[in-house]
C-alpha cells in the first residue's frame, strides 16, 4: 500500500505548502541527502523519523530525532520511541505539518484542491508574527500586543506549530531556561485580553478561531465560555505534554522585520 504526503504548512517559504512525497515501503525521512524521503528544512533532523509498513493497517513510526518530537495526530512521539497502528492522518516533523492520505484515496485530490462555490472560505490572517533575529514582536490588526520578550517568543514557537501540541522542552529552548511556560502563557492570554478590552478583536472571532482548530479538543461549551475560559482554550495546555495555540495555521503569518 502506498501513502501520499503533502506538506500542509510550513513556517517559512523553504519548504512549499502542497509539496508532495510519496511512502510505499520502508522509509527513512529526513533532512539528509541520504534520506529516502527528503524533507529540506532546517527544523528537520538530518534522520527524523522511520517508516514501516507492517501490513496495509499498521504502521511502525520510529523517532529518529535526537532532540525534537514527532507529532503524529497531535500526539508527540518522543525521541527514541516506536509507536505501532494505523497511519496517522496528520503528522508533524519540526515546523512541517503534513497530510496522509492513503494513494488510493487521492485520486479526486486536484477536485479538493479547487474549493466548490460552497465551501467556507480561508481565514485571513488575524495576528503577524514579525521576527528581527532572535527577537519576536506580535501584531493584531496593526496593534502590537503588549508583551515582553521571552512571551512573545512562547507565541511565535507556537504559532509555528499553531493546532498542534508544541512539547515542553521544545518551548523552554524557544524561551530559555529561566521562562517559566505557565507564567509566560498567562501573559500572552493577559496581552490576548488587552486586545479585547481595546476592541482590536472580538470574543466570537476567537471563538471562531478555536473552532477551526484541529487541537481544540471538545467545543460544546465553547459558546459558554467567558473570555478568561476562552482565552484558556485558546492558549491550552495539555498535561505533561505541553501548550497548543488553537489557531488554524492560515490565521497567523510570518514577517521578517523589513516587511
Amino acid at each position: 500500500m502506498q501513502w501520499l504526503l503533502r506538506v500542509l504548512h510550513v513556517a517559512d517559504t523553504t519548504l512549499p505548502t502542497g509539496t508532495t512525497f510519496v511512502l510505499t515501503d520502508e522509509a527513512l525521512l529526513g533532512r539528509s541527502p541520504d534520506a529516502s524521503i527528503r524533507v529540506d528544512h532546517a527544523s528537520v533532523s538530518r534522520h527524523h523519523l522511520r517508516w514501516c509498513p507492517l501490513d496495509d493497517d499498521t504502521i511502525e513510526l520510529t523517532n529518529l530525532s535526537r532532540s525534537s518530537a514527532v507529532f503524529l495526530d497531535g500526539a508527540p512521539l518522543a525521541p527514541g520511541q516506536t509507536q505501532r497502528g494505523p497511519a496517522p492522518t496528520r503528522l508533524q516533523l519540526g515546523a512541517v505539518l503534513f497530510e496522509i492520505e492513503p494513494l488510493a484515496a487521492t485520486e479526486p485530490y486536484a477536485q479538493r484542491l479547487d474549493p466548490s462555490p460552497g465551501d467556507a472560505p480561508p481565514h485571513e490572517a488575524l495576528f503577524e508574527v514579525i521576527q528581527d533575529g532572535d527577537a519576536f514582536a506580535i501584531r493584531c490588526r496593526g496593534r502590537f500586543v503588549d508583551l515582553p520578550p521571552t512571551a512573545c517568543r512562547l507565541f511565535a514557537r507556537l504559532a509555528r506549530q499553531s493546532s498542534t501540541v508544541v512539547h515542553h522542552w521544545d518551548l523552554q529552548d524557544a524561551v530559555g531556561p529561566g521562562g517559566n511556560l505557565a507564567q509566560l502563557s498567562t501573559l500572552v492570554r493577559r496581552g490576548l485580553r488587552d486586545l479585547i478590552d481595546a476592541g482590536v478583536v472580538e470574543p466570537a472571532e476567537l471563538r471562531e478561531l478555536i473552532r477551526a482548530s484541529s487541537g481544540s479538543g471538545r467545543m460544546e461549551d465553547l459558546d459558554d465560555s467567558d473570555t478568561d475560559a476562552l482565552l484558556r482554550r485558546l492558549i491550552l495546555s495539555r498535561r505533561g505534554h505541553g501548550y497548543v495555540l488553537c489557531m488554524p495555521p492560515e490565521s497567523i503569518r510570518f514577517l521578517g522585520a523589513d516587511d
